[in-house]
C-alpha cells in the first residue's frame, strides 16, 4: 500500500500509528532514507551484525507477531538505497509464504519517479492500493485550533485555512513557536521567516537564534552539495547543535559524529535560505547543487517570498530568466512559474507579475496556464488499487490514473479567479 499526499499533511505520522498499532513487543522494520545502507541487502545487514538473508530476517519477525515492512518517504531514496528497497520488494514478491505486507509513503508530486526505480517484476506481483492523505477539513482545523490557543487567531482569518490549518506539520511547527496574534501568519514564507526569525527553535533570544542560524546555513550547504549524506557536525557551536536536537529540528545519525533533520520540509526551509543567500546568482547555486529535485521546493518557497516581499515581481521576472539557461531542466522556471498559484496571497502576487506576463502576447500566461493544466492534478487513485482492476498491469494502472486526473482544485480556482476579470482585455 502506498500514502500519498502533500508535504507537510501527515504521511509519515499515519505510517508510525500503524507501527505503533502492531503487536505489542514486536519488532519494527523501517527503512528511511539516510537510515538505509545502499548497495543492498547484505551492505545493510553488514551494519547491524551478521548477515542474515531476508527471509529469515522477516520470518523472525512475522513470528513475533510483525508482517508489515515500512518504508517512509520511498521518494527520497538515492540510487544506493533503492538497491536495498528492491531487494527486499523482490524477495517478498518472489516469496508467497513470508505473508508480509509493504506499507510506503512519498509525497503524490514524486510517485511516477518512484515507479521508476522500483522494480518492475516485483511490483507487477504485489498487492497494489494507494491512498491519499488529505488536508485537514474545517471541523478538524477547528478541533486543532481548539487544542492550541495560541493558534485561535488563524482561524478566524480564513485565508489561513488553505495552507496553515490545512497540514499537520504546519500547525505543529506554529504550535512550537510564538505567534503573536497568530494573524501575521498567512502562508508558509510567513511560518518559514517565523521559523527562521528564532533560529529553529521556540527561544527569542537573538544572539542564541543567531547560533543556531549560522548552522543552519552551514548544514544546508552541507545538504546542497551532498543530499542524502549525514552532515557531519565536527567544528560546529556544540550548544546550536543541542538546542536544536531539543527543538526537534535535528536528529542524531551518529552520535557525536553526525545528524540528520528530523523532517523533509525543515532541509527545504533551510536550502530555501541558501539559496536566499545565493538569489544573486540563483542558477549557479542550482548547478552547484547539481540540479538535484531536492530543490524544486526550496526554489518554490524563495519565489513565492520574492513576490510576497516585493512591490513588483521584478526580481521573480530576473531569477526566472536566470533559470531558463539551456543547460538548466525546464523544472526551475517551471517551479519559479508557478508560485503564485501555490501560495495564500496568490491575487496579490499575480497582480505584481501582470505586466510580464502579459508581455510578448501573453507568453508568460499562456506557459503558467498549461503548467496549471498539467501539473496542478491530483490522479485518480481509483486505477492505482489493484483489487478494483486485477487485470490491468501495473502501467496501464499509472496511464489510465494520470489520464483521468482531475484538478488539483485550489490552484486552479486561484488562477481562475484572477483571469476571469481580465479575459476580454488579454491577449
Amino acid at each position: 500500500m502506498r500514502v500519498v499526499g502533500q508535504h507537510g499533511s501527515g504521511k509519515s505520522a499515519i505510517l508510525k500509528r500503524v507501527a505503533l498499532d502492531q503487536p505489542a513487543g514486536a519488532p519494527i522494520l523501517v527503512l528511511r532514507d539516510i537510515r538505509v545502507t545502499g548497495g543492498g541487502w547484505p551492505a545493510h545487514a553488514a551494519k547491524f551484525g551478521a548477515v542474515t538473508s531476508i527471509g529469515t530476517v522477516l520470518r523472525q519477525f512475522g513470528l513475533a507477531g510483525s508482517r508489515t515492512l515500512f518504508i517512509d518517504g520511498a521518494d527520497k531514496m538515492d540510487a544506493a538505497a533503492q538497491v536495498t528497497v528492491n531487494d527486499l520488494l523482490k524477495t517478498i514478491a518472489e516469496t508467497p509464504d513470508l505473508d508480509c505486507r509493504i506499507i510506503m509513503t512519498m509525497r503524490e508530486e514524486n510517485a511516477q519517479r518512484v515507479d521508476g526505480w522500483l522494480d518492475a517484476d516485483a511490483n507487477a506481483k504485489l498487492t497494489s492500493r494507494t491512498i491519499r492523505v488529505e488536508g485537514f477539513d474545517h471541523d478538524e482545523a477547528v478541533e486543532a485550533a481548539e487544542a492550541i490557543p495560541s493558534l485561535r487567531p488563524l482561524l478566524a482569518d480564513a485565508r489561513n485555512y488553505d495552507t496553515v490549518l490545512r497540514r499537520p506539520f504546519f500547525l505543529d511547527a506554529l504550535s512550537r513557536l510564538p505567534v503573536v496574534g497568530g494573524a501575521e501568519v498567512r502562508s508558509e514564507v510567513d511560518l518559514v521567516e517565523l521559523w527562521w526569525a528564532h533560529g529553529g527553535a521556540d527561544g527569542a533570544d537573538f544572539a542564541p537564534a543567531q547560533g543556531r542560524r549560522n548552522l543552519l546555513l552551514k548544514l544546508g550547504e552541507h545538504l546542497l552539495s551532498s543530499p542524502g549524506i549525514p552532515l557531519a557536525i565536527r567544528d560546529i557551536d556544540p550548544n546550536a547543535i543541542d538546542e536544536l536536537l531539543r527543538a526537534g529540528v535535528l536528529r542524531h545519525v551518529e552520535p557525536g559524529s553526525s545528524v540528520a533533520f528530523t523532517h523533509d520540509i525543515y532541509e527545504e526551509w533551510v536550502l530555501e535560505r541558501v539559496l536566499f543567500e545565493r538569489r544573486a546568482d540563483v542558477a549557479e547555486a542550482v548547478r552547484a547543487g547539481r540540479q538535484d529535485l531536492q530543490l524544486a521546493r526550496p526554489m518554490q518557497l524563495l519565489a513565492a517570498q520574492m513576490l510576497e516581499r516585493s512591490d513588483d515581481g521584478d526580481y521573480w521576472a530576473r531569477m526566472l530568466d536566470a533559470l531558463s539557461a539551456d543547460d538548466l531542466r525546464a523544472t526551475w522556471s517551471r517551479v519559479v512559474l508557478a508560485a503564485p498559484v501555490r501560495s495564500v496571497p496568490s491575487g496579490e502576487m499575480l497582480n505584481r507579475i501582470e505586466g510580464a506576463l502579459l508581455r510578448n502576447d501573453g507568453r508568460l500566461l499562456s506557459r503558467l496556464i498549461l503548467s496549471v493544466r498539467t501539473t496542478e492534478t491530483e490522479r485518480d487513485l481509483r486505477f492505482l488499487d489493484k483489487s478494483q482492476f486485477p487485470h490491468l498491469s501495473s502501467e496501464l494502472r499509472e496511464q489510465y490514473a494520470s489520464e483521468a486526473a482531475g484538478p488539483e482544485i485550489v490552484s486552479w480556482l486561484r488562477l481562475i479567479t484572477w483571469l476571469v476579470p481580465r479575459l476580454r482585455s488579454l491577449p
